[in-house]
């Protein structure tokens, strides 16, 4: 993948973007389902990564409830890998039958090692697709 251009932006800018893909994370923080709570239009593909571990601490069973009642996809994954994470993108965007993807990624609850692995990812991944605009956010 070649980079054509990095820039911050204001979340009302795209907020109201209708994204292919918005990944999220269920973890035991209460941030986690914040993007989701806050995105304007429904996302094509909605998914969120769920640590394996750490399941019933603080926030995390409310999380998975309310991402559940959102319908969101899920993908378990080890927080120390990113394997897991890179097996699930693979899933993700080879059934992508677009031209031009769109996809919001939320990394605030994430480990260095999965936001490390999807950066890796779209770096040196070849694309079925022509051009992927990827927005990253934090909480």
């Amino acid at each position: 993948m070649e980079l054509d251009r990095v820039e911050q932006l204001e979340f009302q800018s795209v907020s109201g973007e209708i994204m292919d893909v918005l990944i999220v994370v269920s973890g035991y923080e209460s941030r986690c389902t914040y993007l989701a709570d806050r995105v304007l239009t429904d996302p094509l593909e909605k998914v969120v990564f769920a640590f394996r571990e750490k399941r019933n601490e603080g926030s995390r069973p409310a999380n998975d409830a309310h991402f559940h009642e959102l319908k969101y996809d899920f993908y378990d994954a080890t927080g120390s890998h990113g394997a897991e994470i890179i097996e699930a993108l693979e899933k993700i965007l080879n059934q992508a039958k677009k031209d031009h993807l769109k996809i919001m990624i939320d990394y605030s609850c994430m480990t260095k090692e999965w936001y490390a692995a999807i950066i890796n990812y779209f770096v040196n991944w070849d694309f079925n697709v022509n051009e992927i605009d990827i927005y990253f956010t934090y909480t």
